[in-house]
Protein backbone atom coordinates (compact mmCIF):
# COMPACT_ATOMS: atom_id res chain seq x y z
CA UNK A 1 0.00 0.00 0.00
CA UNK A 2 1.49 3.07 -1.03
CA UNK A 3 2.47 5.62 1.40
CA UNK A 4 1.74 9.69 1.35
CA UNK A 5 4.68 11.81 2.40
CA UNK A 6 3.75 15.53 2.72
CA UNK A 7 7.18 17.04 1.95
CA UNK A 8 6.46 20.81 2.59
CA UNK A 9 6.73 22.02 6.13
CA UNK A 10 3.28 22.85 6.26
CA UNK A 11 0.05 21.22 6.76
CA UNK A 12 -1.95 20.52 3.81
CA UNK A 13 -5.84 21.05 4.01
CA UNK A 14 -7.57 19.26 0.98
CA UNK A 15 -11.02 20.45 1.12
CA UNK A 16 -13.40 17.60 -0.93
CA UNK A 17 -16.02 18.92 -3.19
CA UNK A 18 -18.95 17.30 -0.58
CA UNK A 19 -17.27 19.87 2.16
CA UNK A 20 -15.22 17.52 4.05
CA UNK A 21 -11.74 18.43 5.19
CA UNK A 22 -8.77 16.03 5.21
CA UNK A 23 -5.18 17.52 6.74
CA UNK A 24 -2.82 15.46 5.71
CA UNK A 25 0.38 16.74 8.38
CA UNK A 26 3.89 17.37 7.48
CA UNK A 27 6.17 14.04 7.16
CA UNK A 28 9.02 15.76 8.68
CA UNK A 29 11.26 16.40 6.04
CA UNK A 30 11.01 19.52 3.42
CA UNK A 31 11.55 18.36 -0.23
CA UNK A 32 14.68 21.68 -0.98
CA UNK A 33 16.72 22.38 -3.39
CA UNK A 34 20.16 23.58 -3.00
CA UNK A 35 20.43 27.35 -4.22
CA UNK A 36 22.97 30.02 -5.02
CA UNK A 37 23.29 32.66 -7.34
CA UNK A 38 25.81 33.67 -9.87
CA UNK A 39 26.80 37.63 -11.04
CA UNK A 40 25.00 38.30 -14.43
CA UNK A 41 25.99 41.33 -14.75
CA UNK A 42 24.03 44.70 -15.09
CA UNK A 43 20.93 45.71 -16.91
CA UNK A 44 20.57 49.36 -17.15
CA UNK A 45 23.09 49.98 -14.06
CA UNK A 46 21.29 47.20 -11.90
CA UNK A 47 23.35 44.67 -10.43
CA UNK A 48 21.59 41.09 -11.75
CA UNK A 49 22.43 37.58 -10.43
CA UNK A 50 20.78 34.27 -11.50
CA UNK A 51 20.00 31.30 -9.30
CA UNK A 52 21.26 28.27 -9.51
CA UNK A 53 19.56 24.89 -8.31
CA UNK A 54 21.84 22.24 -7.63
CA UNK A 55 20.92 18.75 -5.33
CA UNK A 56 17.79 17.71 -3.81
CA UNK A 57 17.47 16.89 -0.28
CA UNK A 58 14.85 15.95 2.80
CA UNK A 59 13.25 13.15 0.77
CA UNK A 60 13.35 10.17 3.13
CA UNK A 61 15.45 7.34 2.69
CA UNK A 62 12.48 4.29 2.95
CA UNK A 63 10.24 6.05 0.13
CA UNK A 64 9.01 3.12 -2.27
CA UNK A 65 7.85 2.55 -5.45
CA UNK A 66 4.47 4.19 -5.89
CA UNK A 67 4.60 6.13 -3.01
CA UNK A 68 3.02 10.00 -3.06
CA UNK A 69 5.19 13.16 -2.20
CA UNK A 70 3.29 16.16 -2.22
CA UNK A 71 6.36 18.97 -2.17
CA UNK A 72 6.85 22.52 -3.85
CA UNK A 73 6.43 23.86 -6.93
CA UNK A 74 9.96 24.73 -6.83
CA UNK A 75 10.73 20.70 -5.88
CA UNK A 76 8.95 18.93 -7.82
CA UNK A 77 10.73 18.26 -10.81
CA UNK A 78 13.76 17.63 -9.05
CA UNK A 79 11.93 15.03 -7.29
CA UNK A 80 10.34 13.63 -10.24
CA UNK A 81 13.55 13.03 -11.67
CA UNK A 82 15.26 11.56 -8.78
CA UNK A 83 12.65 9.12 -7.96
CA UNK A 84 10.77 7.95 -11.01
CA UNK A 85 8.13 5.34 -10.13
CA UNK A 86 6.32 7.42 -7.23
CA UNK A 87 3.58 10.15 -7.60
CA UNK A 88 4.12 13.56 -7.43
CA UNK A 89 1.35 15.86 -6.24
CA UNK A 90 1.93 19.62 -5.80
CA UNK A 91 -0.71 21.91 -3.73
CA UNK A 92 -3.03 24.13 -6.10
CA UNK A 93 -2.36 27.57 -4.56
CA UNK A 94 -4.72 29.03 -8.03
CA UNK A 95 -7.67 30.39 -7.96
CA UNK A 96 -9.13 27.15 -6.78
CA UNK A 97 -7.59 27.67 -3.25
CA UNK A 98 -9.48 28.32 0.13
CA UNK A 99 -8.80 31.51 1.37
CA UNK A 100 -9.45 32.99 4.73
CA UNK A 101 -11.02 37.02 4.69
CA UNK A 102 -6.96 38.20 4.41
CA UNK A 103 -6.47 36.51 1.78
CA UNK A 104 -4.46 33.99 2.80
CA UNK A 105 -4.56 30.29 1.57
CA UNK A 106 -6.48 27.69 3.99
CA UNK A 107 -6.46 24.46 2.31
CA UNK A 108 -6.67 23.20 -1.26
CA UNK A 109 -9.38 21.70 -3.39
CA UNK A 110 -6.94 19.61 -5.76
CA UNK A 111 -3.57 19.05 -6.49
CA UNK A 112 -1.29 19.13 -9.59
CA UNK A 113 0.03 16.01 -10.62
CA UNK A 114 3.82 16.16 -11.77
CA UNK A 115 4.27 12.53 -12.00
CA UNK A 116 1.96 9.44 -11.89
CA UNK A 117 3.27 6.58 -10.80
CA UNK A 118 0.57 4.63 -12.08
CA UNK A 119 2.07 6.10 -16.14
CA UNK A 120 5.35 4.28 -15.05
CA UNK A 121 3.04 0.53 -14.66
CA UNK A 122 1.31 1.28 -17.59
CA UNK A 123 4.27 1.95 -19.47
CA UNK A 124 6.12 -1.15 -18.28
CA UNK A 125 3.03 -3.09 -19.08
CA UNK A 126 3.33 -1.92 -22.52
CA UNK A 127 6.40 -2.49 -23.01
CA UNK A 128 6.19 -6.14 -21.94
CA UNK A 129 3.47 -6.77 -24.30
CA UNK A 130 5.50 -5.27 -27.24
CA UNK A 131 7.67 -7.68 -26.38
CA UNK A 132 6.08 -10.50 -26.86
CA UNK A 133 4.32 -9.90 -30.06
Amino acid sequence: MATTYNLTPHDIVYYAPNGTARNIPPSGTVARLAVSSEQAGTVDGLPCVCTVFGALSGVPADVEYCDILIVSSLAAEAVADDYPGVTVLVPDTGPTAVRDGSGRITGVTQFRLVQDALSFERAAAAERKWYLV
